[in-house]
């Protein structure tokens, strides 16, 4: 067992699928929710699913792209052209193999491409069954892919397929730098042969839009093809603006990054206290094991500095 299979053994890999719970009072731009248990599990780890603090109604447009259904991607892609609006696409390397020239068109047009594994396997059952290894190449698989393709990088971004996780499976990706992102919304639109009506899904999405919010949308459903000029008009006449995931995502790395100065700048500072008190009063033995114990905690923690 590598040391970093040990190191993921502290984490639990019980599988749990993401979930959101609505506002109480919809069209009011309120925001999403999800259980203190989901939030307790997923804050140590870079996790997007919505802005907890946006600058101002900003709406963040998302697509998933599992495999092309009746060329309704090139539906999407015209009316974000035509609106002006840059959205962010999740591909799985079948998908990029499938399409690359729509692919190649996202990255052209100034969307962000980012990753949903390579074959769109469950990720806690991937890494039970055959470790971290490969969890991680199902994303490198996509990425290489991509920049073969484009000359570009792919920010290291991840959407969990079925939006699968475990606390196992964030630490592991945490680790290896990427951000997990989920949403704040979404419905049931995947179904190619069951599409929701025009009029209720448009009603369903504009009467949940909140300031942050991460919007997941399939480009397979005809339905989202339909609406998605109103939906784009309506939000903005109600104030919005849409980003690119990326700008929330560096974002959190910074807040997170500043958390962690903050919290190593305490520490040092209680540090130098305890050893001038044990100097002070000539416990040099102890100053000696505290220094030692220290030194072994760090060791533990990569983030003791």
């Amino acid at each position: 067992m590598s040391g970093d299979e040990k190191w993921l053994d502290q984490f639990d890999n019980n599988k749990t699928g993401w979930y959101f719970q609505p506002a109480a009072k919809l069209g009011e731009d309120q925001p999403a929710t999800v259980p203190s248990s989901v939030l307790k599990l997923i804050e140590p780890f870079h996790v997007l699913w919505q802005e907890p603090e946006p600058a101002g109604k900003i709406l963040y447009l998302t697509f998933d792209e599992g495999y092309e259904y009746k060329e309704l991607s090139d539906v999407v892609l015209n009316v974000l052209k035509e609106k002006n609006v840059a959205a962010s696409f999740f591909i799985t390397g079948s998908y990029l193999r499938h399409n690359p020239e729509r692919v190649q068109r996202m990255a052209e047009d100034g969307h962000l491409v980012l990753n949903h594994t390579d074959t769109h396997p469950n990720l806690v059952d991937l890494l039970a069954t055959q470790g971290s290894d490969a969890v991680l190449e199902e994303l490198r698989l996509v990425e290489t892919a991509f920049t073969e393709l484009t000359g570009r990088q792919m920010p290291r971004i991840i959407r969990p397929p079925e939006g699968s996780y475990s606390e196992r499976v964030l630490a592991l990706l945490d680790r290896a730098g990427y951000t997990v992102a989920f949403w704040s919304f979404a419905y049931r639109d995947w179904l190619t042969d069951e599409q929701p009506d025009p009029q209720q899904a448009l009603d369903k999405i504009l009467g949940n839009l909140h300031p942050g919010s991460v919007i997941l949308l399939h480009a397979v459903s005809a339905t989202n093809g339909v609406i998605l000029p109103e939906l784009i008009d309506t939000a903005r006449a109600r104030g919005y603006t849409f980003e690119l995931v990326h700008e929330e995502h560096h974002r959190l790395f910074a807040a997170k990054k500043k958390a962690a100065s903050l919290h190593n700048k305490q520490i040092t500072a209680l540090q130098k206290k305890m050893c001038r008190f044990f100097e002070k009063n000539n416990l040099h033995l102890t100053l000696i094991c505290y220094r030692i114990l220290l030194a072994r905690l760090c060791r533990a923690d990569p983030a003791c500095t």
